[in-house]
C-alpha cells in the first residue's frame, strides 16, 4: 500500500505539482543549456515542477545505489549552507548533450537569496548506461584526469555515509570546458566487484564554492580539482 502511495505522488508530482489540469510535457530539456545564471523556478516548470509547492525538508537521499540503497521516487528539497537542493526522478524530457536521462536520479543545487542554479547532479544506477556516458562526455570533451581509490568511505552529498565494505572510487574529471567543470565519480563495491554507481556534477568552472564542496566530499577527485 505505502508502495502504491508513494507511485502514485510521484506521478502526481511530475505531471502537476500545483493541482492544475493536467498537461503531457512534450518540450525537450537539455541540461547542457544550463550556463548557471538560470534561476531554479523558470528552469523547473520547463520540466514540469512547480517548486512553490513543494514541502521543504531535510531530506538527504543517497548517492550510492545498489539493491539495498535505492533512489527515491519522489521529488523532495533539502537544505545546504545557503543552498537549498531539490533532488527528482528525471522524466523522459531531460537529457545531457543529447542522452537521455529518464528515470536516473537528478538534484539541482539552487542559491536561496538569488534562486541561481548551482550545480546539478545526475545518479545513474545502471552500469552500461554510466559507461555509455563517460563515452560520450569523452567524445564531446575530450580525455578527462583521472584517478582512482580504495576507500572504506564514501561520501554522499552533502554529508558522509560510512560503509563497511571497501569501495573502489574510479573518478574522472572534465576541467574548465566553455566555462563548466564535469566531474564523475564511478564506485564498485571492490571485495566483489560488484557496481554501485556512476554520479556525474556539472558546475560553473570559477564557482569556488562548489569546487571546495565537491573536493571534500567526492575524494576520488579532489586533488584534481584543487589543482591549478
Amino acid at each position: 500500500m505505502k508502495k502504491i502511495i508513494l507511485l502514485m505522488l510521484s506521478f502526481c508530482l511530475l505531471i502537476s505539482c500545483n493541482g492544475q489540469e493536467k498537461k503531457e510535457v512534450t518540450e525537450t530539456f537539455d541540461l547542457d543549456s544550463i550556463n548557471f545564471t538560470e534561476e531554479i523556478n523558470p528552469t523547473l516548470k520547463k520540466i514540469g515542477f512547480n517548486l512553490t509547492n513543494m514541502k521543504k525538508n531535510k531530506f538527504n537521499p543517497p548517492l550510492i545505489s545498489n539493491k539495498d540503497i535505492d533512489f527515491e521516487e519522489e521529488a523532495e528539497v533539502w537544505m545546504l549552507i545557503d543552498y537549498s537542493v531539490i533532488t527528482f526522478t528525471s522524466p523522459k524530457n531531460i537529457f545531457l548533450k543529447g542522452f537521455s536521462l529518464s528515470g536516473e536520479q537528478l538534484s539541482f543545487d539552487y542559491n536561496d537569496k538569488n534562486q541561481k542554479i548551482g550545480m546539478y547532479i545526475i545518479n545513474i544506477k545502471n552500469e552500461n548506461k554510466g559507461e555509455k556516458l563517460i563515452s560520450l562526455l569523452e567524445n564531446k570533451l575530450g580525455i578527462p584526469k583521472k584517478n582512482t581509490l580504495i576507500s572504506s568511505q564514501v561520501s554522499h552529498f552533502p554529508s558522509g555515509t560510512n560503509y563497511k565494505k571497501n569501495i573502489l572510487q574510479i573518478g574522472y574529471v572534465w576541467k574548465n570546458i566553455e566555462g563548466k567543470t564535469y566531474s564523475m565519480a564511478k564506485y564498485y563495491d571492490s571485495e566483489n566487484n560488484t557496481y554501485l554507481g556512476h554520479h556525474l556534477a556539472v558546475t560553473k568552472s570559477d564557482d569556488n564554492y562548489f569546487t571546495e564542496v565537491l573536493s571534500g566530499e567526492w575524494d576520488v577527485i579532489s586533488d584534481i580539482l584543487v589543482e591549478n
